[in-house]
């Protein structure tokens, strides 16, 4: 009975290893039709490259006829165009050559009239250039003459001027050492004064002038009477130079800066007896 039981046991084992066995065939059986497929594939894969491989060549060695035959076309093409632009190039040449000697020649006769055109235009520069000389020298000479005598008349004016105003204004100025002399008037108000101020600094009849308000009041007699004024003057001071002093009280007179107010007209002249050198040549 014990060896029936291992009887059975060792059928068993022998029949599950020949199962195992039988598994494992045809798992191999199966891994090599497997891999027979592939390999029928990648025979396949090879062969169909092989055929692509054969058409690209025969296309490549169809373009490289064709390349062949379009560069002997080409080279052909270029000899003929270089043979015509040796043809083109000759007749430029010789049609430049004939255009550069037209120029020449034309050239040769522009520059002889030219020259001859200089030689004349110069000629006619030289003598209406002595003639210009000429003429201005006759005209400075007679400017010379207009502005001497219109100097001695503008003396002789000033002096008669100066004459009728010593004597109707004397005792509103004297000339100093200095030839300089310090002003001084009033004005209604300040607007005017610089109006006033204007007119005499355009006519050069001043310099350095001072406008300034001043409300200090004042006690002024006129015509016997006692008047007080404390609104206020604007004073006009500055400096000019003795030999304008009575063209300077005229225009001042003329322009009647305080003509609403008493006194009418107080123009003070006072002469400089000294200063700087450089200051006293500026004012003049």
């Amino acid at each position: 009975m014990a060896q029936s039981q291992d009887d059975i046991k060792a059928a068993q084992e022998a029949s599950a290893k020949a199962e195992k066995a039988f598994e494992e065939a045809e798992a191999n059986k199966k891994a090599a039709a497997l891999r027979r497929k592939e390999l029928e594939a990648d025979l396949e894969k090879k062969e169909a490259e092989s055929e692509a491989a054969r058409i690209a060549m025969e296309k490549a060695q169809q373009e490289q006829a064709d390349a062949e035959a379009s560069a002997k076309k080409a080279a052909e093409d270029a000899e003929a165009a270089r043979k015509k632009s040796l043809a083109d190039i000759a007749a430029k040449e010789k049609e430049q050559a004939e255009h550069e000697e037209r120029i020449r020649k034309e050239r040769a006769a522009n520059i002889a009239k030219h020259e001859a055109a200089v030689k004349a235009q110069k000629d006619a520069f030289e003598k209406a250039k002595k003639a210009a000389h000429e003429a201005a020298l006759a005209e400075e000479e007679d400017r010379k003459k207009r502005e001497a005598a219109a100097i001695a008349q503008h003396k002789s004016e000033m002096a008669e001027r100066r004459a009728k105003f010593e004597s109707k204004f004397r005792n509103v100025w004297a000339t100093g050492p200095t030839g300089v002399s310090r002003f001084q008037f009033t004005s209604d108000t300040k607007g005017a004064a610089e109006d006033t101020v204007g007119v005499l600094l355009s006519k050069t009849m001043v310099a350095d002038v001072e406008i300034s308000k001043y409300f200090a009041p004042r006690t002024l007699s006129i015509d016997g009477t006692t008047k007080y004024r404390n609104d206020g003057v604007v004073r006009v001071t500055g400096v000019t130079s003795d030999d304008r002093v009575a063209e300077l009280i005229e225009e001042v007179a003329l322009n009647d800066p305080n003509h609403t107010k008493a006194p009418a007209f107080d123009f003070i002249v006072m002469p400089l007896s000294g200063g700087s050198t450089e200051y006293l040549a500026w004012v003049k």
